[in-house]
């Protein structure tokens, strides 16, 4: 048990040492300080889960990785999400006249989030056509940041599903 300790110990230090660091890091790619320290956090939540079999030399640079890489997948996620939002947006605006593309696209958009559970809708509510981050969703709906983040997940793999059929 003293060794599971020494662990603890060592990885909190680690923790403490770069947590800001690494903050401002994804901040240069995200210029979002909730999404930031999303992304930190998750980099080091997988640091702990594969603790044992790094290197010490090395897991600086594995946390820069998934810093770095966690960055990018939510800067595609949130392009995604805009994506569909604005397209919503625009055939809510009245007097726009739309293509027959972008009315059927519409359309299946307006089909997949019928589909969706309540809670699930609202998540996608607040936070694409309300522009609020994961954090004040979760906070605004009572629930934690991360369900906030697999609703929003659900909600891309359906739209993909449905535009781009199911990968298999």
């Amino acid at each position: 048990m003293l060794g599971r300790r020494n662990l603890e110990r060592e990885f909190e230090n680690m923790f403490k040492e770069n947590y800001s660091r690494l903050c401002q890091y994804a901040y240069t790619y995200l210029n979002d300080k909730d999404a930031s320290e999303d992304v930190v956090s998750e980099a080091f939540e997988y640091a702990w889960k594969k603790y044992k079999e790094l290197k010490k030399d090395e897991l600086f640079a594995v946390l820069v990785l998934r810093v770095k890489h966690g960055s990018m997948n939510y800067l595609r996620h949130r392009k995604a999400v805009d994506k569909y939002a604005a397209m919503l947006m625009k055939a809510d605006r009245e007097g726009e006249d739309l293509t027959g593309e972008d009315e059927d696209r519409i359309k299946r958009v307006e089909k997949v989030i019928s589909t969706l559970p309540v809670q699930t809708r609202r998540v996608l509510e607040e936070c694409c056509f309300n522009r609020k981050t994961y954090l004040e969703t979760a906070d605004l709906l009572g629930i934690s940041r991360n369900t906030v983040k697999k609703h929003m997940m659900r909600v891309l793999e359906l739209l993909r599903e449905e535009f781009f059929g199911k990968n298999e």
